[in-house]
């Protein structure tokens, strides 16, 4: 490590008390068998990610950009999208971990590549390990992404990769995507899933004032299912809040996890924890992931707090959207948003919130709000892999 960055790390290490007890309660374990998974999620930033960690310019390159229509867009014909299918499987990584569910049947070989704590991650998680789909884990470091060196037009996490039955290898991106994308397969396993991923084209638009370019992925949160109608009021409340998790409540994230630079170091620590880091990565690039991406994150925080309009109380900005959620489920009369089963919304948002389980914000929001019976029945559902008996 070079003089100048460890001067640095040690500045900001010396300005950090040791972590609270709440830190080591919670950790996410990688399970590696067919008990149930216990790394169930964990954070990144809000439109984006809680735990991308290097410095702003690859921080803001990893926020994905949500969509906010509500309708199902035609593809411009004019457009040219971008393709799913690889020429050829990734290169293996021998440090990646196996998810293994005896009941799954769905033929398909899932390696997520990831960051164990980002919240749009943990969603993707949440959902194959509710269905008991089995998969693969590649932690990707933060800082140097060399784990998604082989896709050269898109850094983002996560990135699903597929081995379909009929051999094709797929790249599947954005957790939103996946989740329609495989929810979609779940109900017409018949199909291939390489024509049902063609219904979710990737388009690449540039701003005309600022030259950047932007990927977007159109009709991400349908289901491309023939016997669900797209005026059907469940159907539209899930879209409805599967969209709010990923446009209103991610952005409550970031601001409240790293609200101080203590904070910020001690969930640091946590997603180092949880991560499992000490054996994926080398020294030298944990603690440039831990305090150089503590510091950036908490200044982040702060700029994300600004641009969102939060209150200078953050923890109030957090429990009023909890509260809104909540009071949804109250409304449907049953346990869960979806009624008496979780719907996709109640796991998109279940595993947001797992995200940054382990951090000060997490407890707080459990003591000022009635999350915790909610919260307690997801997470029963997701480590019991309750929804692969629906399917």
């Amino acid at each position: 490590m070079n003089h100048k960055l460890s001067k640095f790390l040690g500045r900001i290490s010396s300005a950090y008390s040791p972590p609270s007890p709440l830190a080591s309660t919670s950790p996410r374990c990688y399970a590696s068998s067919s008990s149930p998974s216990k790394m169930s999620t964990s954070p990144r930033l809000a439109l984006g990610g809680v735990s991308v960690a290097g410095g702003l310019y690859a921080l803001y390159n990893f926020w994905p950009t949500q969509s906010q229509s509500s309708q199902i867009v035609q593809m411009n014909p004019d457009s040219e999208p971008i393709p799913h299918i690889l020429p050829e499987a990734p290169p293996y990584n021998d440090k990646c971990i196996k998810i293994r569910y005896p009941e799954d049947k769905t033929k398909l070989k899932l390696t997520l590549y990831q960051y164990t704590t980002c919240p749009f991650c943990c969603k993707v998680r949440a959902f194959l390990d509710y269905f008991g789909i089995s998969y693969d884990i590649v932690e990707v470091n933060s800082v140097f992404r060399k784990e998604i060196k082989w896709s050269p037009n898109y850094k983002k996490v996560p990135i699903l990769v597929v081995k379909t039955p009929q051999g094709d290898f797929l790249q599947l991106n954005d957790s939103t995507m996946i989740i329609s994308a495989l929810m979609t397969y779940l109900k017409e396993p018949s199909k291939n899933l390489k024509d049902i991923v063609e219904c979710y084209p990737q388009v690449t638009n540039t701003d005309p004032s600022s030259g950047k370019s932007t990927i977007e992925i159109r009709n991400k949160y349908f289901i491309m299912h023939q016997n669900d109608s797209v005026n059907d009021k469940n159907l539209k409340e899930e879209l409805k809040w599967r969209k709010w998790v990923d446009s209103v409540f991610v952005h409550r994230i970031s601001p409240n996890v790293y609200r101080s630079l203590s904070e910020s170091i001690e969930a640091f620590h946590w997603f180092d924890t949880a991560g499992n880091w000490k054996n994926v990565f080398n020294t030298f690039e944990r603690q440039v992931v831990i305090y150089l991406g503590a510091s950036v994150m908490w200044i982040l925080g702060k700029v994300l707090k600004k641009r969102h309009g939060l209150p200078d109380d953050v923890r109030e900005a957090i429990y009023h959207e909890v509260n809104n959620y909540l009071s949804h489920v109250k409304k449907k009369g049953g346990s869960f948003g979806g009624g008496e089963v979780p719907d996709l919304a109640d796991i998109s948002f279940y595993g947001t919130l797992n995200s940054f389980e382990g951090c000060a914000a997490f407890q707080d929001v459990l003591s000022h709000t009635e999350l915790r019976q909610w919260f307690t029945k997801m997470k029963w559902a997701v480590s019991s892999r309750a929804g692969g008996s629906s399917i």
